[in-house]
C-alpha cells in the first residue's frame, strides 16, 4: 500500500513538473477556446456593424435613439425577470448535483414562465403611456417587449451550453443570430424601407432563430425529462440571486443612462450616445470571450492553476483593450464620419470619456467572473449595486451640465468603482499581489520562463 501510494504521488520534483504541465495544458486549452470565442466576437462585431451602420444612416441620430430606447426596454424586461437561473444552471451543470436532462427541462420551463411574467408585468405598467418614450408608436413598444420571450430562451439555453463547456456550439448560435439579424435589417430597413419598425422586427426575428437553435443544441446534448427538479429551483434561486443582482447591476450601469439622457435631453442625443456605447461594447469583446471560457473552468477546478489563468487573462485583456482603445482614439473622428456620417460626430467626445471605463470594466469582468465561479457571486453583485447608485447620482448631476459627455464620465467612474472592489476582494480571498493581477505591473513577470 505504501509503495502504491508513493508511486502514485511521485517525488517532489515530478509532482511539481506534473503540476506545471497541468497548468500549461490548462492555459493552452483556455487560449484555444478564448481565441475561438474571440473569433466569434469579431465575426459578430463585423456583421453587427453592418446592420448598425445601415440603421444609423437610414434612421439618423433621432431614429437611432428611439431604437436604443426600445432595446433598453427589452433588456430591462429580461434582466429584471431572469432571477439568475441561467447563471445557476451553468454552475450546477459543472457540479453534477442534478441530472442534466432534468436540469435542462426545468430551466427551459422557467424561461417560459419568467418571460411570460416579465412581459405581463411590463404591460401592466402601460409603457406606451410613458412620456419618456416620446413619439415611439405603441405597437413598436409592444413588439420590443414581446422580443423578451426569445431572449429568455436563447440566453438560458446558451447558459446550458456554457455549463457543458460546449463553447463552439454557443459561438455558432451567436454567429447565426448576427447573420440573421443583419439579413433582416438589409431586407426590412434598407430594401423595403420599414425604418424603425423594420429594425425592431429584425431584432425579434434574430433572437427567435437563436432561441430555436440554442434550445435544440442544449437538449441534444443533455437529453430531456418531462419532470421538474424542485432542488434546482430552490438551489438555483439561492445561488442565482446574487448573480441576478450582479447582472442586473451591470446592465443598469451600462444602459440606464440611456434613459436618463432621453429624460434630460432628447432622442437625438440618445442616438449619439448609443453609438459611443456600442463601440465601448465592441472593445469589451476580448474580456467577454475570456470570461465566457473561464467561468466553467473555474467552477469545475480548484487551486493555484485556475487563479493563474484568471490573472493571466486579466493582464492580457487589459493590455489588448488599451492598445485597441488607443488606436480608436486616433481614428475615431474619421472612422465615425465615414461609417455613420457627419451627423454622428457628436458621439466622439462621449466615446473618449468612456474609453478608460472599458479598461475598468474588463478588470471587473475577469475577476468578478472568477469569484462568482468559485461560489461567491455576492461580491460582484455588491460592487455592481454600489456602482449603480454612484452612476445614478453622477448622471443626475452631470447630464444636465455636460450632456452625453457627463453620462460617459458617470459610467467610467462607476466602472472604476466596480474594478476596485473586485480587485480588492480577489486579493483578500486568494492572496494575489497587484504585480500578478495588473498587466502593466507584471510585464516582466509574464515573460519569465
Amino acid at each position: 500500500m505504501a509503495r502504491r501510494h508513493g508511486g502514485a504521488a511521485g517525488p517532489p520534483g515530478r509532482r511539481r513538473a506534473t503540476a506545471l504541465t497541468g497548468t500549461a495544458l490548462a492555459r493552452s486549452s483556455l487560449l484555444r477556446q478564448s481565441v475561438g470565442t474571440l473569433g466569434t466576437q469579431i465575426t459578430v462585431l463585423v456583421v453587427g456593424m453592418i446592420g448598425g451602420i445601415i440603421i444609423a444612416r437610414l434612421l439618423g441620430p433621432s431614429g437611432r435613439g428611439d431604437y436604443a430606447i426600445l432595446l433598453t426596454i427589452s433588456g430591462l424586461a429580461y434582466n429584471f425577470g431572469n432571477l439568475g437561473f441561467g447563471s445557476a444552471a451553468s454552475y450546477y451543470l459543472n457540479r453534477g448535483d442534478i441530472p442534466r436532462p432534468r436540469l435542462t427541462s426545468t430551466l427551459l420551463l422557467l424561461a417560459l414562465i419568467l418571460s411570460a411574467l416579465s412581459v405581463g408585468l411590463i404591460l401592466l405598467l402601460r409603457p406606451g403611456k410613458l412620456q419618456l418614450l416620446g413619439s415611439i408608436p405603441a405597437g413598436l413598444v409592444l413588439l420590443s417587449i414581446v422580443a423578451t420571450i426569445p431572449v429568455f430562451f436563447s440566453t438560458f439555453a446558451a447558459r446550458i451550453l456554457l455549463g457543458l463547456g460546449e463553447i463552439a456550439a454557443m459561438n455558432w448560435v451567436r454567429i447565426i443570430q448576427a447573420v440573421v439579424r443583419v439579413f433582416f435589417v438589409i431586407l426590412l430597413v434598407l430594401i423595403l424601407g420599414k425604418g424603425l419598425s423594420g429594425a425592431v422586427w429584425s431584432f425579434l426575428l434574430a433572437y427567435g432563430v437563436a432561441a430555436v437553435l440554442a434550445v435544440a443544441a442544449a437538449v441534444s446534448r443533455t437529453g430531456w425529462e418531462t419532470s421538474l427538479d424542485a432542488r434546482f429551483i430552490k438551489k438555483g434561486f439561492l445561488y442565482g440571486l446574487p448573480s441576478f443582482v450582479l447582472l442586473l447591476g451591470n446592465f443598469l450601469n451600462h444602459r440606464f443612462d440611456i434613459l436618463l439622457v432621453k429624460h434630460y435631453m432628447n432622442a437625438e442625443s440618445v442616438g449619439l450616445y448609443s453609438v459611443a456605447v456600442a463601440w465601448l461594447d465592441r472593445l469589451l469583446y476580448l474580456p467577454q470571450a475570456l470570461g465566457t471560457v473561464l467561468y466553467p473552468r473555474v467552477a469545475a477546478s480548484d487551486g493555484a492553476s485556475s487563479r493563474e489563468m484568471v490573472m493571466a487573462g486579466a493582464r492580457h485583456a487589459v493590455l489588448i483593450v488599451a492598445v485597441i482603445g488607443g488606436t480608436f482614439v486616433a481614428i475615431a473622428r474619421p472612422f465615425i464620419r465615414i461609417l455613420y456620417g457627419s451627423d454622428f460626430l457628436g458621439s466622439v467626445p462621449a466615446f473618449y470619456v468612456l474609453l478608460p471605463g472599458v479598461i475598468f470594466l474588463a478588470l471587473f469582468q475577469m475577476y468578478s467572473v472568477a469569484i462568482a465561479a468559485d461560489g461567491r457571486p455576492g461580491i460582484g453583485a455588491t460592487a455592481s449595486l454600489l456602482a449603480f447608485v454612484a452612476n445614478c447620482i453622477l448622471n443626475v448631476l452631470w447630464i444636465p451640465r455636460y450632456g452625453i459627455v457627463g453620462a460617459g464620465l458617470a459610467t467610467t467612474v462607476s466602472y472604476g468603482i466596480m474594478a476596485l472592489i473586485s480587485i480588492y476582494a480577489y486579493r483578500k480571498l486568494y492572496g494575489a499581489g497587484l504585480r500578478q493581477m495588473l498587466f502593466i505591473l507584471s510585464l516582466i513577470h509574464i515573460s519569465e520562463p
